[in-house]
């Protein structure tokens, strides 16, 4: 019996203040994924991993602006990645 394997995802969101909300704006799923993510460090872009957030994000078609019900996720997302390279560190921050 096989079991089922879940497919490795990542998502790249990026902001424009003229714009309504976050958009995703990359993604990457199986072998892809190292690509992605060795491309952001290149970039020193920060990474952060959260299996049920990357999941959810990856059904949500490149260009799109995130949903509503996102915002709330997204926006502590971002905070506590400007915290970090702030060299401000919060344990738990996301409980």
């Amino acid at each position: 019996m096989l079991k089922d394997k879940k497919v490795k995802k990542a998502v790249a969101l990026g902001y424009d203040p003229k714009k309504v909300a976050p958009e995703v704006i990359a993604k990457a799923f199986g072998e892809q994924v190292e690509l992605l993510l060795t491309r952001a460090r290149e970039l020193d872009i920060t990474i952060r991993e959260d299996k049920v957030l990357s999941e959810a994000l990856s059904k949500i078609p490149l260009g799109t602006p995130i949903p509503e019900d996102f915002y709330r996720v997204v926006a502590s997302l971002y905070a506590f990645l400007q915290n970090q390279e702030a060299g401000v560190h919060h344990e738990n921050a996301f409980n």
